[in-house]
């Protein structure tokens, strides 16, 4: 009996120092990046979620979302016009430039 009350609190004693480490290793709310969300972006939001996107740095991320962005100009500048025999919409190449899904 009494080596499994020693045993219950070896896992509770490493359960406590493994939730220590793991908070101090959270970010901080100072270390947080907040950014002022429009519908442009939550658009891309979307479009990052339902393609599994990710950018390695903020840079990259706001190259992308500028490019998310000429495209979708395009792609409603397309669909506004009523002659089309075709619409778009946006895939998985919509945060590309031309050249790199060429």
């Amino acid at each position: 009996m009494r080596q499994g009350f020693a045993y219950t609190l070896a896992v509770v004693g490493v359960v406590a120092a493994v939730a220590v480490i793991a908070l101090n290793d959270a970010p901080s709310s100072q270390q947080l990046m907040f950014r002022d969300t429009n519908s442009n972006d939550i658009d891309f939001q979307h479009y990052i979620a339902t393609f599994g996107k990710a950018y390695e740095s903020n840079g990259e991320y706001e190259m992308r979302l500028q490019q998310y962005k000429s495209n979708m100009a395009l792609i409603n500048d397309h669909n506004a016009n009523n002659g089309a025999s075709f619409h778009l919409k946006p895939n998985k190449f919509a945060d590309m430039t031309p050249a790199e899904y060429k």
